[in-house]
């Protein structure tokens, strides 16, 4: 796994009951005997919920997308079947700048995520527009013309 992003995942084991928030990778969910390794990548809020069968280095925390999808219970928590999926944006946030699609402009964030140029040094950064601090982007935009700006904090 290269430049990818893991994030805010929802597994359920119902055998024993086991639900946890943030599940990124575990051998018994999603991989069945394979291992991952993963670089230049964020996974999940807590490297606790990564199992043994991952290897590499990744970065933990919040990759800080301009709006997550989510499911909504549509006023009735207690029956599931009529919940939807909201469509999310997974531009990250940029205080340089992150393209909005609704609104088709660039536009500014208070915070920067932490997946903008922590990338592959060895990935180009393909159609990344400047400010894009020679480091392609972690995530579904690194490397296109949609990839949020780096963003260079002023001089004190």
């Amino acid at each position: 796994m290269l430049n990818s992003i893991v994030w805010g995942n929802t597994a359920y084991v119902t055998a024993d009951g086991f639900a946890a928030d943030d599940v990124a990778v575990r051998s018994g969910v999603m991989l069945g005997t394979m291992s991952v390794k993963a670089v230049h990548s964020l996974i999940g809020a807590d490297s606790h919920l990564v199992d043994d069968d991952m290897i590499g280095q990744w970065l933990n925390g919040d990759p800080l997308f301009a709006a997550p999808g989510r499911w909504d219970p549509n006023e009735l928590a207690s029956a599931p079947i009529d919940d939807f999926w909201v469509e999310g944006d997974y531009h990250l946030k940029s205080q340089a700048g992150r393209w909005d699609p609704a609104s088709q402009n660039w536009v500014k964030d208070d915070v920067t995520s932490p997946c903008i140029d922590a990338g592959d040094p060895n990935s180009p950064v393909g159609e990344e527009l400047e400010p894009n601090g020679g480091r392609i982007n972690m995530g579904a935009y690194g490397g296109t013309a949609e990839a949020s700006m780096s963003y260079t904090p002023p001089a004190e």
